[in-house]
């Protein structure tokens, strides 16, 4: 398999702006090199364990006071997370779920780890940027929830999650939906999902506002990507949901 033909089979189709742009370009060249050299069904769990191990030491790094190794870690976490879905994908031909529900728990787990040794190191700061970060862990919480209950709610219906709402056919009448569709066929083209997430909010929170700082605006930026997050991924779909049951 060549390089172009690698990167169609084991880049995700659509993904966060900072996944597209920043690290698959480092990530699915790494990939390739490791998937040319090995095809050991234990790399892709191995890969996984490096990334929650360097994000781990990354918050130890935050709660150490040593912010510039933090980043450093965080990014090299990063790396490894994008790593071992393509490498996945490329030795298994698809990731499995075993696999991806491990790195789901664990992307948790480091996390969390990470606000706490982001949190201490603000405490020490200013206890304006402990609240915002704060505000950042509930609006996520929150974000969580309504995934949660989105999930719950396509399970009910028999709804297939790969398929989005909007090109369901009570929704294409709708103006607005029709707009934001049109935007995301677009963007699509690029693998760009049509709106800023979670996963860019951590890249701000963990990478920028650290390394500018601890310049509130990188936080607050953080917040407002988890914010449309919500709105989009979370409440939308699941108001849809609903207002489809009634």
């Amino acid at each position: 398999m060549n390089y172009k033909s690698f990167r169609r089979f084991t880049e995700k189709k659509l993904d966060a702006w900072v996944e597209v742009l920043l690290f698959d370009p480092v990530s699915t060249f790494l990939s390739y090199l490791v998937c040319l050299f090995t095809t050991s069904k234990k790399m892709p769990y191995l890969l996984t364990l490096l990334s929650f191990i360097m994000k781990s030491t990354a918050a130890f790094s935050f709660f150490f006071n040593q912010i510039i190794m933090g980043i450093f870690l965080v990014l090299l976490g990063d790396i490894f997370d994008g790593m071992d879905g393509k490498v996945s994908r490329c030795i298994y031909k698809r990731d499995p779920e075993k696999r991806g529900t491990l790195d789901f728990l664990l992307d948790h787990v480091a996390l969390a780890l990470l606000i706490i040794g982001l949190g201490s190191v603000l405490l020490a700061r200013n206890m304006t940027l402990v609240i915002g970060l704060l505000a950042y862990v509930a609006m996520y919480i929150i974000l969580s929830s309504f995934i949660s209950t989105k999930f719950r709610l396509y399970a009910k219906i028999h709804h297939n999650p790969d398929v989005h709402l909007l090109e369901r056919e009570e929704h294409k009448r709708s103006f607005l939906l029709q707009t934001i569709q049109t935007i995301q066929k677009r963007m699509g083209r690029y693998r760009l999902v049509f709106h800023p997430s979670a996963v860019d909010a951590e890249f701000f929170i963990f990478v920028a506002f650290p390394l500018f700082n601890f310049n509130a605006l990188f936080l607050y930026i953080g917040i407002l990507f988890v914010a449309i997050d919500l709105v989009i991924s979370g409440v939308g779909p699941v108001y849809l949901t609903l207002a489809k049951e009634k």
